[in-house]
């Protein structure tokens, strides 16, 4: 029985993932800190096992990871707890929001890709996908903690990728362009300099089944050869496994697309 492991699946994006994942055949788990909302996701059957636990903790990863292998094998995985408080002039951001966001966007993927990539590796089979953002391939003043933050994870995802070269074991970062979540609706000190990004999401935010699908088709293995890259939801698969000198591969992305 193949397994998924899907961090932050209790809403948002990470809630969607996990249903469709489900509905796609696979037996998914998820975990996050806030219980209810994955206890609803169980029982709601978009997830067979909810484990709740902070992306931060290594323990918690660990406790989640081993869960997933009881269930079968741990063929997918999902880094896609995200956090984004820490907005305006760093000189003016509170140190502890500016790296607890650094914190869960990379070092939660870390401790995961730890826990997660010596079974893949022994076994010789195994995908994980890592959630990047447009505004890692970009300067973003007013929110460097997540801009450097997710910049750092496309470097953790292109130079892993290189490690796992020639294992059956494949890497990727994705974005999943602007989607209506708890995420985008962005911190104050963010928004006073973009107003026009309040509430724009609920305007003309991407449907999270783009990015549902996009993890679906890197889940088939159809892509391997692309581990280490960053893909964005409008990505055409096709065209860059065919080699294409835009697609799969880190460039400018207009904010907010």
């Amino acid at each position: 029985m193949s397994v998924a492991l899907v961090t932050g699946g209790g809403r948002g994006i990470g809630r969607t993932l996990a249903r469709e994942l489900t509905r796609a055949g696979w037996t998914v788990v998820v975990t996050g800190r806030t219980p209810a909302s994955l206890d609803e996701a169980v029982g709601q059957g978009d997830a067979a096992l909810a484990v709740a636990g902070d992306a931060t903790d290594p323990e918690a990863v660990r406790a989640a990871v081993r869960a997933a292998r009881e269930l079968g094998d741990l063929d997918l995985v999902v880094a896609n707890a995200g956090r984004f408080t820490a907005g305006g002039p760093i000189w003016e951001s509170d140190p502890a929001d500016w790296w607890a966001d650094t914190e869960v966007n990379l070092r939660g993927p870390a401790l995961l890709l730890h826990a997660v990539l010596g079974d893949m590796v022994e076994r010789r089979r195994g995908r994980v996908v890592v959630m990047g953002s447009g505004l890692g391939v970009q300067p973003t003043p007013w929110g460097s903690a997540y801009a450097a933050s997710k910049a750092a994870v496309q470097r953790l995802v292109d130079s892993v990728a290189g490690e796992l070269s020639g294992t059956g074991v494949a890497v990727f970062a994705i974005s999943p362009g602007l989607v209506d979540t708890d995420l985008s609706e962005f911190p104050a000190g963010f928004l006073t300099h973009y107003p026009e990004m309040a509430g724009r999401a609920k305007q003309v935010g991407r449907p999270p089944e783009e990015c549902a699908a996009l993890v679906l088709e890197l889940a088939s293995g159809r892509h391997d050869q692309l581990s280490g890259k960053y893909l964005h939801v409008r990505d055409h698969l096709g065209r860059a496994a065919q080699g294409s000198a835009e697609s799969g591969t880190l460039r400018l992305v207009p904010f907010p697309d």
